[in-house]
Formats: structure tokens, C-alpha cells, sequence
């Protein structure tokens, strides 16, 4: 035990220090946690890859429409990760310690999220390229989002594209495994 207060606190800080950074995610670990949070309420995704490393998370929606969820680019033209950890101030942190189970931080979510549709059917393919009626995918636009709660995050970019772009939009949701009694 240490002798005086100071000395936790120091101790502590340390500790803080080292530990950290150990918090901050790969670009692969974030998209696993924005793919876990989904799956969690229950979102039907998908998540497309390039060469290996996911690209973008596929949100599926009503009538073929379908919501890219991407990372963003900072003013260097860097990427951001979907999601990053940042730790409360020091005055917060013992509050947080004892009332909130030793969670010191939150995730902080960022994300482009772009409206995009999709009605190609490769069975009609062949009959509109003879009537010069090409259907395929369609970009509508953009948003972006930052957000602590992931819930607020993913419904704050729904309600901002249906909004932009005047479309009733609706993610898909899976069906429940159990039977609720």
C-alpha cells in the first residue's frame, strides 16, 4: 500500500500512461467493434473487403437501397478509424472509477456513411440493354457523423440521408434466434 495519497495518484498516472494507448485501435479492430455493435441491435450487414482488409461496412435497407459505412479523412487526407478511445479528464476519472465499473473512457465513432442504390438484376440485364435502360448502382450522397453513442451514431446518419435525399429509409434487421416467452 502506498504511504500517502499522492503516491496512488502517481502510481496511478502511470499506470494510465503505459496502459493507454494499448486502448487505440487498428483499422481492423475498429471495424470489428462497429461490426459487433451492429450485430448487437440487430442490423443486417455486411462487411466488403479489398485485398484482405475491410473496405467499407454495407448497411442493407429497404427497396435496394444500402448505406456504405466508411472511414473518414482528416484535412492531411489521412483516414480515421471508425472508432477511437479517448480517455475523461482527471477530475471525471475517479468518478467514472467507482460509478461507471472502472470505465474510464468512451468510443468516440466516425464515420462517412454514404446513400447508395442498387437495383441491378443481372436476369433483366440483357433485356435493358436492348431498350437502352441501364440500372445499376446509384451513389445519392454523403454524410458525415461523429458520435460517442454508437445507437445516436448509426440513427443520426440514417435520419440525415433520408432527410438530404427525400427517401423513406429503412435498414433491414435480423430476426431474433430465440423465442421470446
Amino acid at each position: 500500500m502506498p504511504a500517502d495519497n499522492n503516491e496512488t495518484q502517481r502510481i496511478n498516472s502511470e499506470f494510465f500512461n503505459i496502459v493507454g494507448p494499448a486502448r487505440d485501435l487498428d483499422r481492423n479492430a475498429a471495424f470489428a467493434l462497429v461490426a459487433a455493435n451492429l450485430e448487437n441491435l440487430h442490423y443486417d450487414f455486411s462487411i466488403s473487403e479489398f485485398r484482405g482488409e475491410p473496405s467499407y461496412i454495407e448497411l442493407h435497407c429497404a427497396e435496394d437501397y444500402k448505406v456504405y459505412i466508411k472511414p473518414m479523412y482528416d484535412e492531411n487526407n489521412a483516414e480515421v478509424n471508425l472508432a477511437q478511445w479517448y480517455e475523461h479528464e482527471d477530475a471525471m476519472r475517479d468518478y467514472l472509477k467507482r460509478y461507471n465499473q472502472g470505465i474510464t473512457g468512451n468510443y468516440l465513432y466516425k464515420a462517412t456513411f454514404e446513400l447508395v442504390i442498387d437495383d441491378w438484376d443481372p436476369e433483366k440485364a440483357e433485356e435493358e440493354e436492348d431498350s437502352g435502360i441501364i440500372e445499376g448502382v446509384v451513389e445519392f450522397g454523403s454524410v458525415d457523423v461523429t458520435r460517442y453513442n454508437f445507437q445516436e451514431f448509426i440513427e443520426t446518419a440514417i435520419f440525415r440521408l433520408a432527410l438530404e435525399h427525400e427517401v423513406e429509409l429503412f435498414p433491414k434487421r435480423k430476426l431474433l434466434k430465440r423465442k421470446i416467452a
